[in-house]
C-alpha cells in the first residue's frame, strides 16, 4: 500500500479525531471500572471498546500517510475525568463528557 498524499490540515483532524477516540475510551474503561452493577459495566467496556475500535481507524491512517500516530494516552483532561469517574462515578462524569 502506498503513502496517502495528504496536507497537514488533514493530518491535524486525523490526529485530533484520533486523540477524541482515546480521550473518551479512557474515561469509559474508567467508569466501568467504578461500576458495581454488571449490566452498567458490561455498557462502559462495550462503548470503550468501540472508542479503542475508532481510534485504530485513525491510526491507521495516519500510518497510510506515512504519520506516525505517536503514544495512544488520555489527554489531560481525559485524565482528570478518569479521576472524577473513580471518585463520583457516571452521574457527574456522563454530563461533562
Amino acid at each position: 500500500m502506498s503513502a496517502v498524499a495528504t496536507d497537514q490540515e488533514t493530518i491535524d483532524r486525523w490526529k485530533a479525531v484520533r486523540q477524541e477516540e482515546l480521550d473518551a475510551e479512557a474515561v469509559y474503561r474508567a467508569l466501568a471500572s467504578a461500576q458495581t452493577e454488571p449490566e452498567r459495566k458490561a455498557l462502559f467496556e462495550g462503548i470503550a471498546d468501540d472508542e479503542r475500535r475508532h481510534a485504530a481507524h485513525w491510526e491507521e491512517r495516519l500510518r497510510h500517510a506515512k504519520v506516525d500516530p505517536g503514544p495512544a494516552r488520555p489527554g489531560q483532561r481525559a485524565r482528570i475525568l478518569c479521576r472524577l469517574a473513580g471518585d463520583f462515578g457516571d452521574t457527574v462524569v456522563v454530563p461533562i463528557m
